[in-house]
């Protein structure tokens, strides 16, 4: 590290915002994660039907 007092404190700026932005960005996520279970849901459910199905259908032919 530098002995610039004026560089090693925009470094520590620098990395304050950074995770600043993070922590807004995984909130803003969450939001929207939030707001999206009423649909994710019941679509996963199908899925996993589905998914059920098709390796049903698909099965090995044995006994």
């Amino acid at each position: 590290m530098s002995s610039d007092p004026r560089s090693w404190t925009a470094g520590i700026v620098g990395f304050a915002l950074a995770v600043l932005v993070a922590c807004w960005a995984l909130q803003l996520a969450a939001g929207l994660l939030l707001d999206a279970l009423p649909i994710l849901g019941p679509v996963a459910g199908l899925v996993v039907v589905g998914w059920a199905g098709w390796r049903y259908v698909n099965r090995p032919r044995g006994w």
